[in-house]
């Protein structure tokens, strides 16, 4: 099992973000009932571990430590190069190389959604400049908060491969400690909001809570854990650095400008108390209840 677990180090600094994360950043947009967003990011979570941890027992098992190894310093491809032995021809290999493509293509799509609605909910409640705030007239969309995240989309490969590994594990470093905050905030506002309004309450909340601190923090000190295989070098520490004083920034800016509006929480009406307001009406005429509601916050907001 020496060779599995050398694998599963090997691998791990190429288990990127999951797309599943993009699922609460659109979660306004999304039209299915609120109580199944949250079971739907539980089972999109659940399957992407799933998937990945099929991924790295499979290489582990087709190839030793000294064809990893070799992988990764010749093509750098090795579950392609996993796949081409399994199978005993090189077709397999680029087979698994074109479904990569159309992975990452994927990746993209969810990510500018999700980078650009993260931004967006951060300009709405005054955190960074409210032009992030601006929606599209007719679709509805965060069209400055697009068009910031396309134009870094666009630039982005012209970075070069090397580069574009230290922004990535960068980032993967901020989505971690990101999860690992996120879970303390859970249990801190169950403690003290009990009474929130709450769409989906997650059950036996402490120890779901608690999990989840730990697990995420496991997975911060991955990357501080010298020979952990997920460990940070240099240039990457600089670039957290450089953006966690980026944040200092705009929270000094914003918390300036915006006074008590930083940080403040818009609730718009959910589908439940549409619903008890109007218990006869359909699917229709609650998206026309839910859409007033939300043109009455927007326009409290530009006011």
């Amino acid at each position: 099992m020496d060779y599995l677990s050398k694998n599963v180090a090997a691998n791990l600094k190429r288990i990127r973000k999951s797309k599943c994360m993009s699922l609460d950043q659109a979660a306004e947009e999304i039209n299915v009932p609120l109580k199944k967003i949250g079971k739907m990011m539980i089972l999109s979570v659940v399957l992407a571990v799933v998937f990945y941890s099929f991924v790295i027992l499979a290489v582990g098992y087709v190839l030793n430590p000294e064809e990893i190894a070799l992988s990764q310093s010749t093509t750098g491809l090795v579950t392609a190069d996993a796949m081409a032995k399994a199978f005993g021809t090189s077709v397999m290999a680029k087979v698994i190389i074109v479904g990569g493509m159309c992975g990452i293509v994927t990746s993209w799509n969810s990510f500018m959604i999700g980078g650009s609605r993260a931004l967006y909910s951060m300009a709405e409640s005054y955190m960074v400049p409210k032009v992030f705030a601006k929606l599209h007239p007719k679709h509805k969309t965060p069209v400055n908060a697009l068009i910031l995240i396309g134009i870094l989309t666009m630039i982005a490969p012209f970075a070069g491969r090397v580069m574009m590994v230290w922004i990535c594990d960068a980032g993967n470093f901020g989505c971690c400690l990101a999860y690992c905050m996120v879970s303390l905030s859970f249990l801190i506002l169950r403690k003290k909001e009990p009474d929130m309004p709450r769409p989906y309450r997650v059950p036996a909340y402490k120890f779901v809570g608690t999990m989840a601190v730990i697990l995420s923090g496991c997975m911060v000190l991955v990357y501080c854990i010298p020979g952990s295989g997920g460990t940070l070098i240099m240039q990457e520490w600089m670039m957290v650095g450089a953006w966690s004083l980026l944040g200092v920034v705009f929270y000094a800016v914003c918390k300036v400008k915006y006074k008590e509006k930083f940080g403040s929480l818009i609730e718009i009406i959910s589908d439940e108390d549409a619903a008890s307001l109007m218990p006869e009406a359909d699917d229709k005429e609650l998206d026309l209840v839910i859409d007033a509601a939300i043109d009455r916050v927007l326009s409290r907001m530009t006011a």
